[in-house]
């Protein structure tokens, strides 16, 4: 699990986002660590189903934070146009201390089922599909602050209402 969020984090969203490479490959090791624990939180029910609830903390992977430096973002063409309009485009300019793309810790807790499939399209042999939801908070100013932590706990709470209702109303038969 921790390998799938360090790459969705630091390859799907940061790299695509134009964090450069350098920047990125900084954060993809440790994957195990006395900084990031992942936890299996029991199975919750959701939709008269029931999922596994994971909680990962202390994962490190490398922010979009660009301070205005030089060298900056890197163009990747239209994907990193598309992704820059969904999440906002740089400031480019200096609002903390930090260095541009410093690590940041991420906090995530996800919903995860499984199942098997009759046949897999590209193997032609019966496979496991994954279904992960879940949210994430970045926790690195949480130590700093009381309530910093519980904004950030309260947003990932949110995060995780909005899935239920995603996981209710779109994939009800997922599950065990």
């Amino acid at each position: 699990m921790l390998r799938i969020g360090k790459a969705d984090w630091n390859y799907f969203s940061n790299w695509v986002y134009g964090v450069p490479d350098a920047a990125v490959a900084a954060t993809d090791q440790p994957l195990r660590g006395p900084q990031s624990v992942t936890r299996h939180l029991g199975r919750h029910p959701v939709n008269g189903r029931e999922w596994d609830l994971l909680e990962m903390e202390g994962i490190q992977v490398s922010s979009a934070y660009w301070d205005g430096s030089m060298p900056g973002l890197v163009d990747r063409g239209l994907w990193s146009f598309l992704w820059r309009a969904s999440f906002g485009f740089p400031l480019g300019r200096k609002v903390a201390d930090d260095p541009s793309f410093f690590a940041v810790p991420m906090k995530a807790r996800l919903y995860m089922a499984w199942r098997e499939a009759s046949a897999d399209n590209d193997l032609g042999v019966p496979a496991y599909q994954t279904f992960l939801f879940g949210g994430t908070i970045n926790q690195r100013h949480s130590a700093r602050s009381h309530a910093h932590r519980e904004e950030n706990e309260a947003f990932l709470a949110a995060q995780l209402e909005a899935v239920e209702r995603v996981m209710r109303r779109d994939y009800p038969a997922l599950g065990f």
